[in-house]
């Protein structure tokens, strides 16, 4: 596990401190307990496509993956988060929805109002959106 870590944190897109759009994957004290009780170790041999998780959240700043899938998600999705970040009266406002893989039901787990968009111009997966033009387009036009 500790040697898959090592490679995957090898991805030029990972750094520390937000200077690169993912954030290093860590092995600290949580991730190892995390590990532990899943019965793993650092030094556990995994079998090939087996997968084990280092953290039960994913989120970029501790080592999560970006996926772009604006293409993807049904332009529904997209309606909801916008009235949602109108409904709070945010013009620049991140939505983070859970939604289920049928696309037929789905969770606002937060707003942020001041979204990391790095992960969306330079995504792990999935073809980058330019949304800093976006923004400046929207503020001085």
């Amino acid at each position: 596990i500790e040697e898959l870590v090592v490679i995957k944190n090898k991805n030029p897109l990972r750094n520390k401190g937000y200077t690169t759009p993912l954030e290093y994957l860590k092995l600290g004290d949580f991730e190892k307990e995390f590990l532990l009780k899943q019965g793993y170790v650092t030094t556990t041999i995994l079998e090939k496509e087996q997968q084990v998780f280092l953290r039960a959240n994913s989120n970029v700043s501790t080592g999560g993956d970006s996926y772009e899938v604006f293409e993807e998600i049904p332009m529904y999705f997209k309606i909801i988060s916008e009235r949602a970040a109108k409904y709070l009266g945010a013009q620049i406002c991140g939505i983070d929805m859970i939604i289920n893989e049928d696309f037929n039901d789905y969770t606002i787990i937060e707003a942020n109002f001041n979204p990391a968009i790095q992960m969306h111009t330079y995504p792990y997966l999935g073809i980058g959106k330019n949304v800093a033009n976006n923004i400046l387009d929207m503020l001085f036009k």
